[in-house]
């Protein structure tokens, strides 16, 4: 499991890529924390299983969000990549993309 913390004050979206063995199974979450305000709390933005293709190569859609302007906003991205009963990977999160 990877987990990447954000602290943004833009609107871009996130996107995330890796490699992995060719038959893993890779999930990806992505989480936005707004402390205080009318949005306070842990919010999921995304969630959902990526196929790795045959060069072993995966890509998340990007997510879109806007960071909330009145209160601190953190985004917490988990990729968690399974073979074989085996927990690894290799992530980028791009910014903007």
């Amino acid at each position: 499991t990877e987990i990447y913390t954000l602290s943004l004050h833009d609107a871009l979206p996130i996107s995330v890529r890796g490699s992995a063995q060719p038959g893993a199974r890779v999930q990806v979450t992505v989480d936005r924390k707004v402390d205080g305000g009318p949005f306070d709390g842990v919010h999921r933005l995304y969630d959902k299983g990526l196929a790795v293709d045959a060069n072993g190569q995966w890509i998340s859609d990007p997510v879109k969000f806007f960071s909330h302007q009145l209160a601190p906003t953190t985004f917490t991205i988990t990729v968690v990549t399974v073979l074989n009963g085996q927990t690894s990977t290799s992530a980028v999160v791009d910014l903007g993309g």
